[in-house]
Protein backbone atom coordinates (compact mmCIF):
# COMPACT_ATOMS: atom_id res chain seq x y z
CA UNK A 1 0.00 0.00 0.00
CA UNK A 2 1.62 3.64 -0.68
CA UNK A 3 1.94 6.12 1.88
CA UNK A 4 -0.14 8.98 1.21
CA UNK A 5 2.62 11.32 2.66
CA UNK A 6 4.97 9.86 0.14
CA UNK A 7 2.30 10.24 -2.69
CA UNK A 8 1.26 13.83 -2.11
CA UNK A 9 4.25 15.45 -3.63
CA UNK A 10 4.07 14.16 -6.42
CA UNK A 11 0.06 14.68 -6.75
CA UNK A 12 0.66 18.43 -6.32
CA UNK A 13 3.82 18.14 -8.88
CA UNK A 14 1.15 16.67 -11.40
CA UNK A 15 -1.59 19.12 -10.79
CA UNK A 16 0.59 21.96 -11.07
CA UNK A 17 1.66 19.98 -14.45
CA UNK A 18 -1.81 19.63 -16.09
CA UNK A 19 -2.86 23.10 -14.91
CA UNK A 20 -0.35 25.31 -14.70
CA UNK A 21 -0.46 29.20 -13.80
CA UNK A 22 -2.89 30.56 -16.20
CA UNK A 23 -1.78 33.64 -15.19
CA UNK A 24 1.99 32.70 -15.97
CA UNK A 25 0.85 31.15 -19.45
CA UNK A 26 -0.67 34.56 -20.19
CA UNK A 27 2.56 36.65 -19.28
CA UNK A 28 4.60 34.56 -21.44
CA UNK A 29 2.35 34.61 -24.57
CA UNK A 30 2.01 38.32 -24.18
CA UNK A 31 5.82 38.76 -24.15
CA UNK A 32 6.86 36.34 -26.51
CA UNK A 33 4.19 37.85 -29.01
CA UNK A 34 5.53 41.48 -28.42
CA UNK A 35 7.70 43.19 -30.81
CA UNK A 36 8.74 45.60 -28.49
CA UNK A 37 10.29 42.98 -26.13
CA UNK A 38 11.80 41.44 -29.48
CA UNK A 39 13.18 44.72 -30.43
CA UNK A 40 15.03 45.28 -27.27
CA UNK A 41 16.65 41.67 -26.82
CA UNK A 42 18.87 42.50 -30.19
CA UNK A 43 19.12 46.21 -29.33
CA UNK A 44 20.44 45.26 -25.53
CA UNK A 45 22.51 42.28 -27.05
CA UNK A 46 24.02 45.00 -29.70
CA UNK A 47 24.32 47.67 -27.42
CA UNK A 48 26.24 45.21 -25.34
CA UNK A 49 27.95 43.93 -28.15
CA UNK A 50 29.07 47.10 -29.37
CA UNK A 51 30.22 48.03 -25.94
CA UNK A 52 32.40 44.97 -25.18
CA UNK A 53 33.79 45.29 -28.71
CA UNK A 54 34.78 48.88 -28.60
CA UNK A 55 36.50 48.92 -24.70
CA UNK A 56 38.19 46.05 -25.65
CA UNK A 57 39.69 46.95 -28.78
CA UNK A 58 41.01 49.76 -26.84
CA UNK A 59 42.35 47.47 -24.10
CA UNK A 60 44.32 45.72 -26.91
CA UNK A 61 46.15 48.01 -28.07
CA UNK A 62 47.83 48.72 -25.15
CA UNK A 63 51.16 46.89 -24.10
CA UNK A 64 48.90 44.32 -21.89
CA UNK A 65 49.45 41.07 -22.22
CA UNK A 66 46.21 39.16 -23.94
CA UNK A 67 45.61 36.70 -21.20
CA UNK A 68 45.00 39.87 -19.23
CA UNK A 69 42.96 41.37 -21.96
CA UNK A 70 40.59 38.67 -21.98
CA UNK A 71 40.17 38.72 -18.40
CA UNK A 72 39.45 42.25 -18.75
CA UNK A 73 36.64 41.69 -21.36
CA UNK A 74 35.57 39.19 -19.28
CA UNK A 75 34.89 41.27 -16.19
CA UNK A 76 33.64 44.18 -18.62
CA UNK A 77 30.71 41.88 -20.47
CA UNK A 78 29.86 40.65 -17.30
CA UNK A 79 29.69 44.20 -15.98
CA UNK A 80 27.29 45.66 -18.75
CA UNK A 81 25.19 42.46 -17.94
CA UNK A 82 24.89 42.58 -14.14
CA UNK A 83 23.92 46.24 -14.99
CA UNK A 84 21.23 45.54 -17.46
CA UNK A 85 19.78 42.77 -14.88
CA UNK A 86 19.91 44.88 -11.64
CA UNK A 87 18.13 48.26 -13.74
CA UNK A 88 16.00 46.53 -16.45
CA UNK A 89 14.83 43.77 -14.35
CA UNK A 90 12.81 45.68 -11.63
CA UNK A 91 11.85 48.23 -14.13
CA UNK A 92 10.46 45.53 -16.44
CA UNK A 93 8.82 43.28 -13.60
CA UNK A 94 7.52 47.03 -11.85
CA UNK A 95 4.97 47.03 -14.69
CA UNK A 96 3.39 43.12 -14.40
CA UNK A 97 0.57 44.67 -11.64
CA UNK A 98 0.46 48.58 -12.63
CA UNK A 99 -1.06 47.48 -16.09
CA UNK A 100 -3.74 45.48 -14.68
CA UNK A 101 -5.02 48.68 -12.93
CA UNK A 102 -4.28 50.78 -15.83
CA UNK A 103 -6.08 48.37 -18.46
CA UNK A 104 -8.78 48.02 -16.04
CA UNK A 105 -8.22 44.09 -15.52
CA UNK A 106 -7.74 43.96 -12.12
CA UNK A 107 -10.44 43.70 -10.80
CA UNK A 108 -11.26 41.00 -12.87
CA UNK A 109 -7.99 39.73 -11.74
CA UNK A 110 -8.61 39.12 -8.01
CA UNK A 111 -12.22 38.08 -8.71
CA UNK A 112 -11.08 35.09 -10.42
CA UNK A 113 -10.74 33.57 -6.87
CA UNK A 114 -6.90 32.82 -7.47
CA UNK A 115 -5.18 33.26 -4.22
CA UNK A 116 -2.49 36.65 -3.84
CA UNK A 117 0.37 34.04 -3.81
CA UNK A 118 -0.62 32.26 -7.43
CA UNK A 119 -1.45 35.32 -8.76
CA UNK A 120 2.30 37.22 -7.47
CA UNK A 121 4.24 33.38 -8.09
CA UNK A 122 2.72 33.29 -11.88
CA UNK A 123 4.09 37.04 -12.25
CA UNK A 124 7.64 36.71 -10.60
CA UNK A 125 8.28 33.39 -12.93
CA UNK A 126 6.86 34.83 -15.83
CA UNK A 127 9.63 37.60 -15.79
CA UNK A 128 12.25 35.59 -14.88
CA UNK A 129 11.43 33.85 -17.98
CA UNK A 130 11.60 37.37 -19.94
CA UNK A 131 14.54 38.29 -18.56
CA UNK A 132 16.17 35.11 -18.98
CA UNK A 133 16.29 35.32 -22.54
CA UNK A 134 17.82 38.57 -22.32
CA UNK A 135 20.58 36.85 -20.56
CA UNK A 136 20.63 34.08 -22.83
CA UNK A 137 20.60 36.50 -26.00
CA UNK A 138 23.95 38.26 -24.15
CA UNK A 139 25.90 34.97 -23.82
CA UNK A 140 27.68 34.55 -27.41
CA UNK A 141 29.68 38.24 -26.72
CA UNK A 142 31.41 36.70 -24.23
CA UNK A 143 33.07 34.64 -26.48
CA UNK A 144 34.86 37.82 -27.38
CA UNK A 145 36.72 36.89 -24.11
CA UNK A 146 37.97 33.41 -25.77
CA UNK A 147 39.79 35.25 -28.23
CA UNK A 148 42.39 36.62 -25.89
CA UNK A 149 42.50 33.83 -23.51
CA UNK A 150 42.77 34.30 -20.13
CA UNK A 151 39.08 32.78 -19.10
CA UNK A 152 38.24 29.19 -18.59
CA UNK A 153 34.81 28.27 -19.32
CA UNK A 154 34.41 27.01 -15.54
CA UNK A 155 34.25 30.65 -14.60
CA UNK A 156 31.78 31.93 -18.08
CA UNK A 157 29.32 29.40 -16.21
CA UNK A 158 29.54 30.72 -12.72
CA UNK A 159 29.21 34.50 -13.94
CA UNK A 160 25.85 33.67 -15.72
CA UNK A 161 24.88 31.76 -12.48
CA UNK A 162 25.64 34.68 -10.28
CA UNK A 163 23.77 37.12 -13.11
CA UNK A 164 20.51 34.62 -12.48
CA UNK A 165 20.88 34.59 -8.73
CA UNK A 166 20.96 38.30 -8.99
CA UNK A 167 17.74 38.03 -11.26
CA UNK A 168 15.87 36.90 -8.56
CA UNK A 169 16.11 39.86 -6.01
CA UNK A 170 15.97 42.03 -8.38
CA UNK A 171 12.91 40.95 -10.33
CA UNK A 172 11.22 40.43 -7.06
CA UNK A 173 11.85 43.53 -5.94
CA UNK A 174 10.11 45.44 -8.92
CA UNK A 175 6.91 43.03 -8.38
CA UNK A 176 6.93 44.23 -4.85
CA UNK A 177 7.03 47.93 -6.32
CA UNK A 178 4.46 47.26 -8.61
CA UNK A 179 1.71 45.47 -6.04
CA UNK A 180 1.60 48.99 -4.06
CA UNK A 181 1.64 51.09 -6.76
CA UNK A 182 -0.91 52.29 -9.45
CA UNK A 183 0.65 53.99 -11.96
CA UNK A 184 3.12 52.30 -14.50
CA UNK A 185 5.59 55.25 -14.81
CA UNK A 186 5.73 56.29 -11.03
CA UNK A 187 6.30 52.21 -10.50
CA UNK A 188 9.30 52.35 -12.95
CA UNK A 189 10.89 55.39 -12.06
CA UNK A 190 10.86 54.07 -8.25
CA UNK A 191 12.29 50.53 -9.22
CA UNK A 192 15.04 52.00 -11.37
CA UNK A 193 16.17 54.93 -8.25
CA UNK A 194 15.88 52.23 -5.96
CA UNK A 195 17.90 49.71 -7.99
CA UNK A 196 20.69 52.11 -8.76
CA UNK A 197 20.90 53.37 -4.69
CA UNK A 198 21.42 49.80 -4.10
CA UNK A 199 23.32 48.21 -6.60
CA UNK A 200 26.08 50.64 -6.62
CA UNK A 201 26.84 50.14 -2.77
CA UNK A 202 26.80 46.26 -3.29
CA UNK A 203 28.47 46.89 -6.52
CA UNK A 204 31.48 48.33 -4.59
CA UNK A 205 31.18 46.09 -1.77
CA UNK A 206 31.80 43.11 -3.50
CA UNK A 207 34.51 44.56 -5.06
CA UNK A 208 36.25 45.36 -1.47
CA UNK A 209 36.04 42.42 -0.71
CA UNK A 210 37.48 40.67 -3.66
CA UNK A 211 40.83 43.13 -3.21
CA UNK A 212 40.77 41.99 0.33
CA UNK A 213 40.91 38.23 -1.18
CA UNK A 214 43.03 38.28 -3.43
CA UNK A 215 46.48 37.80 -2.02
CA UNK A 216 44.99 35.02 0.51
CA UNK A 217 43.35 33.29 -2.31
CA UNK A 218 46.11 33.70 -4.54
CA UNK A 219 43.55 35.69 -7.48
CA UNK A 220 44.68 36.38 -10.33
CA UNK A 221 41.34 38.12 -12.05
CA UNK A 222 40.30 41.80 -10.77
CA UNK A 223 37.12 43.47 -11.06
CA UNK A 224 33.64 42.80 -9.46
CA UNK A 225 33.42 38.96 -10.70
CA UNK A 226 36.63 38.06 -8.93
CA UNK A 227 34.46 35.01 -7.40
CA UNK A 228 34.25 32.80 -10.87
CA UNK A 229 38.10 32.24 -10.60
CA UNK A 230 37.60 31.00 -6.91
CA UNK A 231 34.91 29.17 -7.81
CA UNK A 232 36.65 27.51 -10.88
CA UNK A 233 40.10 27.02 -8.91
CA UNK A 234 39.01 26.33 -5.03
CA UNK A 235 34.91 25.33 -5.57
CA UNK A 236 35.04 22.26 -2.78
CA UNK A 237 37.20 24.68 -0.07
CA UNK A 238 35.31 25.11 3.34
CA UNK A 239 35.78 28.91 3.17
CA UNK A 240 34.87 29.25 -0.25
CA UNK A 241 32.07 27.02 -0.58
CA UNK A 242 30.48 29.26 2.23
CA UNK A 243 31.17 32.38 1.45
CA UNK A 244 30.51 32.55 -2.21
CA UNK A 245 27.88 29.29 -2.32
CA UNK A 246 25.79 29.11 0.94
CA UNK A 247 26.12 32.68 1.77
CA UNK A 248 24.40 33.99 -1.67
CA UNK A 249 22.07 31.49 -2.61
CA UNK A 250 20.88 31.78 0.95
CA UNK A 251 20.57 35.95 0.81
CA UNK A 252 19.06 35.47 -2.85
CA UNK A 253 16.34 33.14 -1.59
CA UNK A 254 15.46 35.46 1.63
CA UNK A 255 15.14 38.39 -0.18
CA UNK A 256 13.03 36.57 -3.05
CA UNK A 257 10.25 35.45 -0.79
CA UNK A 258 10.29 39.07 1.16
CA UNK A 259 9.66 40.58 -1.98
CA UNK A 260 7.09 38.43 -3.12
CA UNK A 261 5.54 38.27 0.74
CA UNK A 262 5.33 42.06 0.28
CA UNK A 263 3.91 42.14 -3.28
CA UNK A 264 1.26 39.34 -1.70
CA UNK A 265 0.53 41.49 1.20
CA UNK A 266 -0.28 44.62 -1.25
CA UNK A 267 -2.29 42.07 -3.90
CA UNK A 268 -4.57 40.94 -0.80
CA UNK A 269 -7.24 43.65 0.48
CA UNK A 270 -7.27 45.24 3.61
CA UNK A 271 -9.64 43.13 5.27
CA UNK A 272 -7.21 39.84 5.41
CA UNK A 273 -4.40 39.29 7.29
CA UNK A 274 -1.12 41.05 5.64
CA UNK A 275 1.22 40.54 8.36
CA UNK A 276 0.95 36.49 7.87
CA UNK A 277 3.81 36.18 4.88
CA UNK A 278 6.16 38.17 6.93
CA UNK A 279 5.72 36.45 10.25
CA UNK A 280 6.34 33.18 8.62
CA UNK A 281 9.76 34.49 6.54
CA UNK A 282 10.85 36.29 10.00
CA UNK A 283 10.97 32.73 11.61
CA UNK A 284 13.01 31.37 9.10
CA UNK A 285 15.39 34.44 8.58
CA UNK A 286 16.00 34.10 12.49
CA UNK A 287 16.85 30.61 11.88
CA UNK A 288 19.19 31.31 8.97
CA UNK A 289 20.91 34.63 10.94
CA UNK A 290 21.88 32.03 13.59
CA UNK A 291 23.42 29.30 11.39
CA UNK A 292 24.80 32.76 9.46
CA UNK A 293 26.55 33.59 12.95
CA UNK A 294 27.86 30.14 13.83
CA UNK A 295 29.44 29.56 10.46
CA UNK A 296 30.68 33.15 9.77
CA UNK A 297 33.70 32.89 12.40
CA UNK A 298 35.02 29.75 10.82
CA UNK A 299 36.14 32.21 7.86
CA UNK A 300 38.75 33.93 10.36
CA UNK A 301 39.41 30.72 12.13
CA UNK A 302 43.07 30.55 10.49
CA UNK A 303 44.13 33.76 11.52
CA UNK A 304 43.81 35.31 15.19
CA UNK A 305 41.44 38.13 14.90
CA UNK A 306 38.84 35.81 15.29
CA UNK A 307 37.74 37.51 18.69
CA UNK A 308 37.53 40.59 17.17
CA UNK A 309 35.79 39.16 14.20
CA UNK A 310 33.01 38.03 16.58
CA UNK A 311 32.09 40.90 18.23
CA UNK A 312 32.41 42.68 15.09
CA UNK A 313 29.75 40.39 14.08
CA UNK A 314 27.71 41.28 17.17
CA UNK A 315 27.80 44.61 16.58
CA UNK A 316 25.30 44.00 13.55
CA UNK A 317 22.82 42.42 15.54
CA UNK A 318 21.28 46.06 16.30
CA UNK A 319 20.39 46.58 12.52
CA UNK A 320 18.75 43.31 13.09
CA UNK A 321 16.61 44.26 15.64
CA UNK A 322 16.10 47.57 13.95
CA UNK A 323 14.67 45.70 10.91
CA UNK A 324 12.39 43.40 12.95
CA UNK A 325 11.30 46.58 14.50
CA UNK A 326 10.03 48.89 11.42
CA UNK A 327 8.97 45.76 9.50
CA UNK A 328 5.98 45.22 12.09
CA UNK A 329 4.79 48.59 13.24
CA UNK A 330 2.27 48.32 10.42
CA UNK A 331 -0.64 47.38 12.22
CA UNK A 332 -3.76 48.42 12.59
CA UNK A 333 -5.41 48.27 16.18
CA UNK A 334 -7.87 44.94 15.27
CA UNK A 335 -6.70 42.01 12.96
CA UNK A 336 -9.26 41.85 10.52
CA UNK A 337 -13.07 40.11 11.04
CA UNK A 338 -13.09 37.47 8.85
CA UNK A 339 -10.37 36.31 11.44
CA UNK A 340 -12.22 36.80 14.15
CA UNK A 341 -14.86 35.16 13.02
CA UNK A 342 -12.88 32.21 11.99
CA UNK A 343 -10.91 32.20 15.12
CA UNK A 344 -13.53 30.62 16.99
CA UNK A 345 -13.08 27.15 14.90
CA UNK A 346 -9.34 27.05 15.10
CA UNK A 347 -8.01 23.58 16.03
CA UNK A 348 -6.81 23.44 19.94
CA UNK A 349 -3.07 23.73 18.74
CA UNK A 350 -3.76 26.68 17.09
CA UNK A 351 -5.13 28.68 19.60
CA UNK A 352 -1.98 29.75 21.74
CA UNK A 353 -0.57 31.06 18.32
CA UNK A 354 -3.49 33.71 18.53
CA UNK A 355 -1.51 35.66 20.93
CA UNK A 356 1.10 36.16 18.27
CA UNK A 357 -2.20 36.85 15.40
CA UNK A 358 -2.69 40.04 13.21
CA UNK A 359 -3.33 43.48 14.95
CA UNK A 360 -1.49 45.87 16.84
CA UNK A 361 -1.20 43.70 20.02
CA UNK A 362 -0.49 39.90 18.36
CA UNK A 363 1.72 41.37 16.22
CA UNK A 364 3.94 43.16 19.17
CA UNK A 365 4.26 40.46 20.57
CA UNK A 366 5.61 38.66 17.51
CA UNK A 367 7.95 41.35 17.05
CA UNK A 368 9.21 41.60 20.74
CA UNK A 369 10.21 37.52 20.61
CA UNK A 370 11.75 37.77 17.07
CA UNK A 371 14.12 40.68 18.08
CA UNK A 372 14.86 39.04 21.57
CA UNK A 373 15.21 35.28 19.81
CA UNK A 374 17.37 37.18 16.88
CA UNK A 375 19.77 38.69 18.96
CA UNK A 376 20.17 36.32 21.47
CA UNK A 377 20.78 33.24 18.81
CA UNK A 378 23.09 34.75 16.91
CA UNK A 379 24.78 36.06 20.15
CA UNK A 380 24.90 32.83 21.57
CA UNK A 381 26.13 31.21 18.36
CA UNK A 382 29.04 33.39 17.98
CA UNK A 383 30.42 32.78 21.35
CA UNK A 384 30.02 29.21 20.37
CA UNK A 385 31.74 29.04 17.43
CA UNK A 386 34.52 31.21 18.75
CA UNK A 387 35.03 28.50 21.61
CA UNK A 388 35.02 25.69 19.01
CA UNK A 389 37.29 27.30 16.83
CA UNK A 390 39.89 28.83 18.78
CA UNK A 391 41.39 28.28 22.37
CA UNK A 392 42.50 30.59 25.09
CA UNK A 393 40.65 32.95 26.91
CA UNK A 394 37.57 34.27 26.05
CA UNK A 395 36.14 36.20 28.70
CA UNK A 396 36.43 39.71 27.52
CA UNK A 397 35.08 38.40 24.08
CA UNK A 398 31.94 37.01 25.60
CA UNK A 399 31.05 39.90 28.13
CA UNK A 400 31.45 42.20 24.89
CA UNK A 401 29.02 39.82 22.93
CA UNK A 402 26.83 39.71 25.88
CA UNK A 403 26.87 43.61 26.47
CA UNK A 404 26.03 44.21 22.82
CA UNK A 405 23.16 41.63 22.74
CA UNK A 406 21.65 43.19 25.78
CA UNK A 407 21.29 46.46 24.78
CA UNK A 408 21.03 45.51 21.33
CA UNK A 409 17.65 43.72 22.19
CA UNK A 410 16.68 47.35 24.35
CA UNK A 411 17.10 49.23 21.55
CA UNK A 412 15.49 47.19 19.57
CA UNK A 413 12.44 46.44 21.80
CA UNK A 414 11.98 50.33 21.93
CA UNK A 415 12.03 51.11 18.28
CA UNK A 416 9.35 48.34 18.05
CA UNK A 417 6.94 49.82 20.72
CA UNK A 418 7.64 53.61 19.87
CA UNK A 419 6.80 52.92 16.13
CA UNK A 420 3.70 50.95 16.58
CA UNK A 421 2.24 53.71 18.91
CA UNK A 422 2.74 56.60 16.57
CA UNK A 423 1.12 54.14 13.99
CA UNK A 424 -1.81 53.66 16.10
CA UNK A 425 -1.95 57.27 16.92
CA UNK A 426 -0.70 58.85 13.14
CA UNK A 427 -2.65 56.05 10.81
CA UNK A 428 0.21 56.22 8.55
CA UNK A 429 3.16 53.43 8.70
CA UNK A 430 5.58 55.59 6.67
CA UNK A 431 4.71 58.71 8.67
CA UNK A 432 5.57 56.65 11.77
CA UNK A 433 8.82 54.74 10.59
CA UNK A 434 10.34 57.91 9.58
CA UNK A 435 9.66 59.34 12.86
CA UNK A 436 10.72 56.32 15.15
CA UNK A 437 14.01 56.26 12.90
CA UNK A 438 14.43 60.06 13.38
CA UNK A 439 14.13 60.00 16.81
CA UNK A 440 16.13 57.12 17.08
CA UNK A 441 19.40 59.22 15.44
CA UNK A 442 18.38 62.25 17.81
CA UNK A 443 18.63 59.18 21.42
CA UNK A 444 22.42 58.60 19.27
CA UNK A 445 23.48 62.25 18.78
CA UNK A 446 21.79 64.55 20.98
CA UNK A 447 23.75 62.84 24.47
CA UNK A 448 27.35 63.27 22.43
CA UNK A 449 26.14 67.22 21.83
CA UNK A 450 25.07 67.98 25.28
CA UNK A 451 28.19 66.38 26.77
CA UNK A 452 30.03 68.61 24.30
CA UNK A 453 28.35 71.35 25.41
CA UNK A 454 28.58 70.97 29.19
CA UNK A 455 32.40 70.11 28.64
CA UNK A 456 33.86 70.24 25.52
CA UNK A 457 36.87 67.78 26.76
CA UNK A 458 34.15 65.25 27.93
CA UNK A 459 35.48 62.65 25.32
CA UNK A 460 39.40 62.95 25.58
CA UNK A 461 39.73 60.73 28.83
CA UNK A 462 36.91 58.33 27.57
CA UNK A 463 38.81 55.33 28.84
CA UNK A 464 38.52 56.38 32.43
CA UNK A 465 35.45 58.10 32.41
CA UNK A 466 32.72 58.13 30.58
CA UNK A 467 30.43 61.67 30.44
CA UNK A 468 26.94 60.53 32.17
CA UNK A 469 24.92 61.78 29.64
CA UNK A 470 26.67 59.64 26.97
CA UNK A 471 25.60 56.52 29.01
CA UNK A 472 22.18 57.27 28.30
CA UNK A 473 22.98 56.77 24.50
CA UNK A 474 22.24 53.91 22.56
CA UNK A 475 25.79 54.01 21.26
CA UNK A 476 26.76 52.90 25.09
CA UNK A 477 27.07 49.07 24.57
CA UNK A 478 29.32 49.56 21.75
CA UNK A 479 31.68 51.46 23.55
CA UNK A 480 32.15 48.79 26.00
CA UNK A 481 32.22 46.41 23.26
CA UNK A 482 35.05 48.47 21.59
CA UNK A 483 36.71 48.87 24.90
CA UNK A 484 37.04 45.42 25.76
CA UNK A 485 38.16 44.26 22.31
CA UNK A 486 40.74 46.62 23.15
CA UNK A 487 42.35 44.34 26.09
CA UNK A 488 41.00 46.79 28.90
CA UNK A 489 40.47 44.55 32.04
CA UNK A 490 39.49 47.50 33.87
CA UNK A 491 36.32 47.61 31.73
CA UNK A 492 35.27 44.09 32.78
CA UNK A 493 33.98 46.07 36.26
CA UNK A 494 32.36 48.57 34.24
CA UNK A 495 30.62 45.78 31.94
CA UNK A 496 27.29 46.00 34.16
CA UNK A 497 26.94 49.77 33.84
CA UNK A 498 25.09 48.48 30.46
CA UNK A 499 21.81 48.04 32.92
CA UNK A 500 21.77 51.91 32.38
CA UNK A 501 20.18 51.30 28.96
CA UNK A 502 18.53 48.55 29.74
CA UNK A 503 16.56 50.60 32.51
CA UNK A 504 15.76 53.56 30.07
CA UNK A 505 15.10 52.16 27.12
CA UNK A 506 13.63 49.19 28.15
CA UNK A 507 11.30 51.15 30.62
CA UNK A 508 10.18 52.97 27.64
CA UNK A 509 9.66 50.08 25.90
CA UNK A 510 7.14 48.97 28.45
CA UNK A 511 5.11 52.64 28.79
CA UNK A 512 4.56 52.63 24.83
CA UNK A 513 3.50 49.17 25.01
CA UNK A 514 0.86 49.37 27.47
CA UNK A 515 0.04 52.37 25.44
CA UNK A 516 -0.78 50.16 22.42
CA UNK A 517 -2.50 47.26 24.72
CA UNK A 518 -4.40 50.85 25.92
CA UNK A 519 -5.37 51.54 22.73
CA UNK A 520 -6.22 48.10 21.16
CA UNK A 521 -8.87 47.56 24.29
CA UNK A 522 -10.30 51.15 23.37
CA UNK A 523 -10.88 50.69 19.75
CA UNK A 524 -11.83 47.56 20.78
CA UNK A 525 -15.24 48.60 23.29
CA UNK A 526 -16.06 51.38 20.36
CA UNK A 527 -15.67 48.51 17.45
CA UNK A 528 -18.05 46.39 19.27
CA UNK A 529 -20.20 49.91 20.48
CA UNK A 530 -20.73 51.04 17.38
CA UNK A 531 -21.90 47.27 15.93
CA UNK A 532 -24.10 47.01 18.55
CA UNK A 533 -25.47 50.20 17.69
CA UNK A 534 -25.50 49.54 14.09
CA UNK A 535 -27.46 45.97 14.86
CA UNK A 536 -30.18 48.55 17.27
CA UNK A 537 -30.78 50.20 14.18
CA UNK A 538 -31.21 47.52 12.03
CA UNK A 539 -34.04 45.84 14.57
CA UNK A 540 -35.85 49.56 14.62
CA UNK A 541 -35.96 49.54 11.22
CA UNK A 542 -37.53 46.22 10.24
CA UNK A 543 -40.84 45.70 9.57
CA UNK A 544 -43.01 44.51 12.54
CA UNK A 545 -43.16 40.82 11.33
CA UNK A 546 -39.68 40.69 10.62
CA UNK A 547 -39.04 41.97 14.18
CA UNK A 548 -41.66 39.70 16.11
CA UNK A 549 -40.09 36.61 14.44
CA UNK A 550 -36.33 38.04 15.28
CA UNK A 551 -37.98 38.63 18.93
CA UNK A 552 -39.39 35.62 18.81
CA UNK A 553 -36.26 33.70 17.63
CA UNK A 554 -34.17 35.78 20.88
CA UNK A 555 -36.58 34.65 23.41
CA UNK A 556 -38.72 37.95 23.51
CA UNK A 557 -42.16 37.73 23.73
CA UNK A 558 -44.53 38.77 20.99
CA UNK A 559 -45.99 42.17 21.23
CA UNK A 560 -49.93 42.09 20.22
CA UNK A 561 -50.75 44.51 17.51
CA UNK A 562 -54.33 45.47 17.03
CA UNK A 563 -55.05 43.84 13.38
CA UNK A 564 -56.31 46.83 11.30
CA UNK A 565 -59.49 46.52 8.73
CA UNK A 566 -58.60 47.55 5.09
CA UNK A 567 -54.68 47.07 5.85
CA UNK A 568 -54.55 43.51 5.74
CA UNK A 569 -53.58 43.10 2.14
CA UNK A 570 -50.49 45.85 2.89
CA UNK A 571 -49.41 43.86 5.70
CA UNK A 572 -49.19 40.87 4.44
CA UNK A 573 -47.91 42.35 1.37
CA UNK A 574 -45.40 43.47 3.82
CA UNK A 575 -45.24 39.74 5.41
CA UNK A 576 -44.21 38.27 2.72
CA UNK A 577 -41.75 40.92 1.66
CA UNK A 578 -39.73 41.52 4.97
CA UNK A 579 -36.26 43.50 4.63
CA UNK A 580 -33.67 41.51 5.93
CA UNK A 581 -31.64 43.12 8.75
CA UNK A 582 -27.77 43.73 7.65
CA UNK A 583 -25.28 41.35 8.75
CA UNK A 584 -23.65 41.27 12.22
CA UNK A 585 -20.43 40.76 10.60
CA UNK A 586 -21.15 42.60 7.82
CA UNK A 587 -18.96 46.01 9.30
CA UNK A 588 -17.20 47.67 6.34
CA UNK A 589 -14.17 49.55 6.70
CA UNK A 590 -15.04 49.46 10.37
CA UNK A 591 -12.71 46.47 11.26
CA UNK A 592 -9.88 47.64 9.21
CA UNK A 593 -9.92 51.77 10.03
CA UNK A 594 -8.26 52.98 13.21
CA UNK A 595 -10.76 54.63 15.49
CA UNK A 596 -9.90 57.69 17.93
Amino acid sequence: MTDASSTKPVGALTRMLRDPNPLLIKELRTVLRTPLFIRFLYLATGVVALATLTLGASIASTAMVPADVGRVVFQLFFTLALAVIVVIGPAYAATTLTSEHEGRTYESLILTGMDPWRIVRGKFIACMGGMSLVLISFAPVVGIAFLFGGVSPVAVFFGFCALFLVMGPAVASGIAISSRRRRTRIAILIAVISAGGIGLPLFSILWAIGDGLKSRWSLTMEGPFWFTEALANRFFELDTFLLLVVIPIYLAVMLVWFMLASAVAGVRPTAEDRSGPFKLWSAVAIVGYALLSFALPWLASSSGDIGEFTTVLGMFSLPVATFFALLFANEPPLPPRQYQIDRASFPLWRVPFTLFGPGAAGTTRFAFVAIVTAVFASSACLIAARHLCSSGVHTRYDVAIGVLAIGHASVGVFTLTFAEWLRLVTRHAIAARIVAVAVMLVAYIAPVLLSLLADENAFNDLDEHVPVLFKLSPAFPDVIAVQLLDGRHGWLHRAPEVAIVVVVFGGLSLFFWLLIELRVRKVTRLVAARREERQRRARESMPPSFARSSGAADGEPEPSTPATAGNSDVGNAEERRPTPPKRDDDTGPLISTDLK
